[in-house]
């Protein structure tokens, strides 16, 4: 039971999930705000190249990656550190994942099991970091090209997550169409937007709108992340971008969170049951960039440390209430913005 003086939430009174407590000093929590209104610009992410990665050297957890031969066999020029080679290439050619990791060391390197990939993003965000934040596991990576702490796209070795293969999956485009499309890259500076559209396969504007979300979806992903190394090379840039994708890191911090299960909350959360949630105090991130609505903010002014998290859990009487307590609480402490003491 919980203690006379703690205040106990209200039933939920609207189908999204309200917390409300009793004290006068304690503020009512409003339902979740929508997370995915967001406008976006687009670039085609999809760069294609002849050249393999290079495989990683010993276990650091970083891969030293640098430009192919002096030339490639289109006779293009060696590519730098951070930059993708552009080839013309042939259908046969394309579909390789190059990495744009320089050779040298990264700026810094560690284990997701250590430090979360929403710190990472979050940290990074507010720094207002460029560079290039690359991600490993099992021998697949993601890259993740950040502006001034922004993500600008995103390359992966998975072939599942490329834009053709994500337009086919969710019924967009016809696998023929895509052979198709592939099949005339080296005409298009290998963009398989710019060639769906020259193709008169997609719309521009529908191009422009698949990409972005697509692009948003692949760098939410990370976030669920817990295995896994990572490595960070501060001002690598990715020269074959165009145009900048407008997304906002904090607003998908708060997105990301909206995607994680109750079950990886609770286990994630058992060890620190009978330790006190408070707010850190700093203000470096206003809740409100998460794009959630009221409730992040809320829950982090209600977070006065004197209460554990097993008290906490006794206040709400439904799952989802308890679920909405447990997902904002994660993203205020993986922000920085709350603490357990």
């Amino acid at each position: 039971m919980p203690a006379a003086d703690a205040p106990r939430p209200t039933p939920l009174t609207t189908p999204a999930v309200i917390l409300a407590a009793e004290a006068s000093a304690v503020a009512a929590v409003a339902a979740l705000g929508n997370a995915l209104a967001q406008p976006l610009a687009v670039v085609d992410l999809d760069q294609w190249s002849g050249e393999p990665e290079r495989q990683s050297s010993g276990d650091s957890g970083w891969t030293p990656v640098s430009g192919s031969s002096a030339s490639d066999k289109s006779g293009g020029q060696r590519a730098g550190p951070g930059k993708r080679p552009r080839t013309s290439g042939t259908r046969s050619d394309v579909g390789r994942f190059v990495s744009g990791a320089p050779s040298r060391p990264p700026d810094s390197a560690g284990d997701l099991g250590a430090i979360s990939s929403m710190r990472l993003f979050a940290d990074l965000a507010v720094a207002g970091e460029t560079g290039l934040l690359r991600f490993e596991v099992a021998g697949q990576a993601k890259e993740v090209y950040l502006v001034k702490g922004a993500p600008q796209s995103v390359n992966s070795s998975l072939p599942s997550e490329r834009f053709g293969e994500y337009l086919v999956a969710r019924g967009h485009l016809e696998r023929a169409d895509l052979e198709r499309a592939l099949a005339m890259l080296p005409h298009y500076a290998g963009k398989l937007g710019d060639t769906l559209v020259a193709l008169g396969l997609m719309k521009p504007l529908d191009a422009f709108r698949l990409l972005s979300q697509q692009v948003r979806d692949r760098v939410i992903d990370v976030f669920s992340r817990t295995q896994g190394t990572f490595a960070f090379y501060r001002g690598v840039v990715n020269e074959n971008e165009s145009f900048p994708l407008g997304l906002d890191t904090f607003e998908m911090l708060g997105a990301g969170v909206l995607t994680m299960p109750f079950e990886t909350l609770e286990r994630g959360f058992a060890p620190l049951l009978d330790f006190r949630p408070s707010s850190t105090g700093r203000t470096h991130i206003k809740p409100d960039r998460f794009r959630l609505g009221p409730t992040p903010g809320d829950v982090l002014r209600l977070l006065d440390g004197s209460r554990t998290l097993r008290a906490w859990q006794a206040q709400f009487s439904a799952p989802t209430e308890w679920l909405t307590f447990l997902r904002s609480l994660h993203l205020l402490v993986e922000t920085d913005l709350a603490q357990f003491d």
